[in-house]
């Protein structure tokens, strides 16, 4: 665990390194009510990969 300025968490968090070489496995923000009800207005779940929020989270096509 790593506690950090908003500044370096939004610069580390573009990298896809493994975390001791800069990059990272997970960071914790917060997302309240209405905007985490729904995948469709919920960025983290979108799975749209590089182009989607960040993590790359990835939904094969056949699942979509």
């Amino acid at each position: 665990m790593q506690t950090t300025d908003w500044a370096t968490l939004v610069t580390r968090r573009t990298k896809k390194d493994l975390p001791e070489n800069g990059g990272w496995n997970a960071f914790i923000t917060f997302w309240g009510g209405v905007d985490a009800s729904s995948p469709i207005g919920y960025s983290p779940l979108t799975g749209n990969g590089d182009q989607g929020y960040f993590g790359w989270p990835t939904v094969p096509s056949s699942r979509r």
